[in-house]
């Protein structure tokens, strides 16, 4: 198999079980073995392997990995492979995703009157780092005789910077409130939809700031690590963890206020 990193060994495969039952109903998830026939699986190069890592740094959402592309032909699963049992796959598909997106139920399971989640209680030593690339781009600003020469040349680019630097604090912020448990229901789809959106205010003002200099590959007139073609690439994808539409819907869900 191709690519630097292995494929994965499992699969969660939502299928369309019962071609007769109501919507919502009709689904079942199973966690398939990747090595089934007809199962065939091929790496996508789309980025090299381990560039995103070096530039942000280590960590679950920038980690070194290959992506891939996967195809089912006359594949057939056991059922001793299902989650839950025929019908669910729709519980178990909103179940990974309220996951994946941040969400999830307080300890216990408990929700006080009105819907509204009750607290856990909130932990100690909470530790949350700046956004690596949002420091990169303010330490070029500040250091880079190139962009400290533009920034003097046109004043209005200031307030680009300042947008950057309060944009960056409210990702800070809302990290910190969601892993002291303050978040509620709705506290990580709200700031995994923040985050996408300020992604893409955020690699139109460092483009806006850095002019020219944001497109150079070069040691002198270049910017270190590429850290803009990491932010532009980044920025604009926004389907991991949920599109901002379907974070909408898991906010609007957890606020029990319908879509």
């Amino acid at each position: 198999m191709g690519g630097l990193y292995p494929p994965p060994d499992l699969l969660l495969l939502l299928t369309r079980s019962d071609l007769e039952a109501e919507r919502h109903e009709n689904l079942s998830m199973f966690l398939a073995p990747a090595n089934l026939e007809g199962i065939t699986i091929q790496a996508l190069d789309l980025f090299t392997p381990g560039r995103i890592s070096e530039v942000f740094g280590q960590r679950a959402d920038g980690a070194a990995g290959q992506k891939y592309t996967v195809f089912f032909d006359d594949v057939k699963v056991h059922e001793s492979y299902l989650i839950g049992k025929e019908g669910d796959g729709w519980a178990a598909t909103n179940a990974t995703l309220s996951a994946e997106q941040g969400g999830g139920r307080p300890a216990g399971g408990a929700r006080p009157a009105g819907g509204a989640p009750a607290a856990p209680p909130r932990p100690r030593n909470i530790r949350v780092g700046h956004n690596v690339m949002v420091q990169k781009f303010l330490e070029q600003c500040k250091t880079n005789p190139n962009i400290i020469k533009r920034l003097k040349e046109n004043p209005h680019l200031v307030e680009r910077v300042v947008n950057v630097f309060i944009g960056a604090e409210i990702e800070r912020l809302n990290s910190i409130r969601n892993m002291g448990g303050r978040g509620g229901m709705y506290g990580g789809p709200q700031a995994q939809l923040y985050n996408k959106n300020f992604g893409t205010r955020f690699i139109a003002d460092m483009a806006t700031v850095m002019g020219p200099y944001a497109l150079v590959d070069d040691e002198e007139w270049g910017l270190e690590d590429g850290i803009f073609d990491m932010a532009e690439r980044c920025g604009i994808c926004l389907a991991p963890a949920g599109t901002p539409e379907a974070l909408k819907i898991v906010i609007s869900r957890a606020l029990s206020i319908g879509r």
